[in-house]
């Protein structure tokens, strides 16, 4: 389960968004439902950390890092997500 921060709480929305793409898109993913709690939204999916794995945010390990490497994650994460969008466009306009 994972909620939004304060003040739009934005990223379950966001999450549950990205799910729908991804099907249309055939790409694999983890899909997103959305969820409310006490006026709030929450964004739930299935477990994807199994007893040998463990999640790391992006955020924590950027945190631990120069900022000459921090620049470098980030250049090749950049040609990821390129690569991907490159991957969902072709894919929409050949559909």
């Amino acid at each position: 389960m994972k909620g939004g921060s304060n003040p739009f709480r934005q990223q379950p929305f966001n999450e549950v968004i990205a799910t729908g793409i991804m099907e249309r898109l055939g790409i694999s993913h983890v899909p997103y439902t959305l969820t409310w709690n006490k006026g709030a939204p929450y964004c739930i999916c299935e477990d994807f950390v199994t007893k040998d794995t463990e999640l790391v945010p992006a955020w924590r390990i950027i945190q631990t890092q120069k900022k000459s490497t921090v620049s470098l994650c980030i250049s090749i994460l950049l040609i990821a997500v390129n690569r991907s969008v490159q991957k969902m466009l072709y894919i929409f306009l050949t559909a």
